[in-house]
């Protein structure tokens, strides 16, 4: 480390340096650690009441992402074993960097279905499909997943997300589509709690159901134009 790169903020263990900073300016390509600064800013202030969504970090994604062994992605389940443990977990946003692009994948526990939002339509949807059957080793209990190869026992749906009009503001995309998922799906527990507590007891499926819909349906309504993501 340079004194020129020295570290400017340190952040719950997120850390930002000069390098990462000077990527936040205009027709910068946002780097991991600005990724990671965010992600963390968002879990343990934004939604800290909320430990049904786990922000998986860039370094942990990067790992399981490009995998190439069971004992890589055996050992990280070990090491999230603490994040994951019960089934409070619901939401999972995972960012993914394939070929210097950003793109977001969501993993859903209840219905065990990725989705995956790409601000440059398909660029990273065949490493994303087949990244998610790792993802799947490390974020379900062995138990639910023996004998489950790459690409099999869970769904893969690309959603239609907001499409960026240059060549560095996918990590912004993924930013601020991350945010708004947690905060929809956030909203929507809260919603179903005080339902149930007066009396309108919903069944499990119908969770289900409505966390699908709310993430297939994300890119129809227009809170995601108040992040200025058209440029």
């Amino acid at each position: 480390m340079t004194i020129a790169d020295a570290v400017l903020l340190d952040f719950e263990n997120a850390e930002v340096r000069t390098s990462d900073f000077e990527s936040l300016k205009p027709e910068g390509w946002l780097t991991g650690e600005i990724i990671n600064f965010y992600w963390t800013y968002l879990e343990r202030r934004e939604f800290h009441s909320s430990p049904s969504v786990l922000f998986l970090g860039t370094y942990t994604a990067y790992r399981i992402s490009n995998a190439e062994s069971s004992s890589v992605t055996d050992s990280i389940s070990l090491q999230l074993e603490g994040d994951l443990a019960g089934d409070t977990r619901h939401l999972i946003l995972i960012p993914l960097n394939h070929r210097s692009h950003w793109s977001l994948l969501v993993y859903c526990r209840l219905t065990r279905t990725f989705y995956h939002y790409d601000s440059i339509t398909r660029h990273n949807r065949a490493f994303a499909e087949r990244a998610a059957g790792r993802f799947l080793r490390v974020l379900e209990e062995k138990k639910k997943v023996a004998g489950v190869r790459d690409g099999g026992g869970f769904y893969f749906k690309s959603v239609p997300t907001p499409q960026q009009n240059n060549d560095f503001d996918c990590g912004v995309y993924v930013l601020a589509i991350a945010e708004e998922l947690a905060r929809r799906y956030v909203n929507h527990l809260k919603t179903s709690r005080r339902a149930e507590k007066t009396g309108g007891h919903r069944k499990t499926g119908h969770h289900r159901s409505d966390m699908s819909d709310h993430l297939k349906t994300s890119h129809h309504r227009g809170d995601i134009s108040d992040h200025n993501l058209k440029t």
